[in-house]
């Protein structure tokens, strides 16, 4: 999940300590988590944020296999929370590789 903000925007301020928290609840002790939590800053990363079409702050998107999705739902820390656990957060265990790790996970594994 990718949040893309601006230092200046109220909204992207206020939602900016909920975004930490939640990259901490996702993968607290480094574990293998397979969702990935970043911000890009639209006033250092401008070149990133016009390919991405970013016209709003803060926009959150995500993507699953190289697919792009605007998350359109609230940005309460357990909204966010419960989104990633819905839709796409799943462990992966060194002792079931095949069965419970994406493919970039198992390139780290072995």
């Amino acid at each position: 999940m990718i949040k893309y903000f601006q230092p200046w925007c109220a909204h992207s301020i206020c939602v900016g300590p909920i975004w930490d928290a939640l990259a901490e609840a996702v993968n607290p002790d480094g574990d293998s988590s397979s969702v990935f939590i970043y911000d890009v800053s639209c006033a250092d990363y401008e070149d990133i944020c016009k390919e991405a079409g970013i016209l709003a702050y803060s926009t959150i998107r995500y993507y699953i296999k190289g697919t792009e999705h605007d998350c359109s739902g609230g940005l309460s820390f357990e909204t966010l929370k419960e989104f990633v656990k819905d839709n796409f957060k799943t462990k992966c265990d060194i002792h079931n590789i095949d069965g419970t790790c994406q493919e970039k996970a198992k390139r780290y594994a072995i």
